[in-house]
């Protein structure tokens, strides 16, 4: 199945700047006409973001120079965006939460590239249990391995030089959900990105009826969202596990966040 994607550039100097998913992948090669940077510093930020038809859930990957990060492994690449962004190493998986539409290809991506799949402690449960993570309603019921490393609120994962991975444990949705915010190394209190999962959409937040759900939690975890987003960057932009990427404005305008002094 053909799969769209649409991505984007970022760099301190000109912010987010769209890729043209019409122009012609280019497989990347180690020949002097196409000598790749001296540092992986030297490259731009990339963000793709892949939406897997089927489920309607949104991949990511976010990659710079050749490292990669694959936020919710739920597909595989188009072989258009696979020319364009390999190789990457290392690579690793990160899952937001642990229902099947978000880490359906998990397994496949460990086995093809041997990346490590991160995620919090209780998504843990999840993978292991086709009634938490809903694969039979989905597909037929699905147990996944468990991953290679267990994330806590307020983790910071170094990435590249120039930028890391800050996790925000946020239940609700699920006993396991996470944000995860893109920082500079220079500025780790002003977040660039923050991929939501199911935590957060444009107009709306996840369901909490499902097995592991929980509505007071969510409750408490939306508060504590809504009195970051004071402090965080204007330009600072929202991946969602589902539906269009959007920016602050929207996310203040959300009616389910509101500070605690507000609810």
């Amino acid at each position: 199945m053909m799969l769209d994607w649409d991505g984007w550039t970022w760099t301190a100097q000109q912010g987010l700047r769209p890729i043209e998913t019409t122009a012609e992948p280019q497989l990347l090669t180690a020949g002097p006409a196409a000598a790749a940077p001296a540092r992986d510093t030297d490259s731009p930020l990339e963000l793709y973001r892949i939406p897997e038809g089927g489920r309607h859930a949104n991949m990511y990957l976010l990659r710079q120079g050749h490292y990669g990060i694959i936020i919710d492994p739920s597909c595989q690449l188009p072989l258009d965006l696979q020319l364009q962004t390999s190789p990457m190493q290392p690579l690793l998986l990160l899952a937001t939460h642990g229902h099947y539409d978000h880490i359906a290809q998990a397994d496949r991506w460990r086995t093809d590239t041997g990346a490590p799949l991160l995620c919090h402690p209780q998504t843990q449960a999840y993978l292991a249990d086709p009634a938490l993570n809903l694969s039979p309603q989905f597909d037929r019921p699905r147990r996944y391995q468990a991953p290679e490393r267990l994330l806590e609120d307020g983790d910071l994962l170094p990435w590249t030089e120039d930028f890391s991975i800050r996790v925000l444990h946020l239940p609700g949705h699920t006993g396991g959900d996470c944000v995860y915010l893109v920082v500079q190394s220079a500025a780790l209190d002003q977040p660039q990105l923050a991929f939501t999962g199911d935590f957060l959409f444009e107009n709306s937040v996840g369901r909490t009826d499902f097995p592991g759900g929980d509505y007071w939690e969510q409750q408490h975890s939306l508060e504590t969202f809504a009195g970051l987003l004071q402090t965080w960057p204007d330009t600072m932009l929202f991946l969602p596990g589902h539906g269009p990427v959007f920016g602050l404005p929207a996310a203040l305008h959300n009616p389910w966040l509101k500070p605690p002094e507000q609810s």
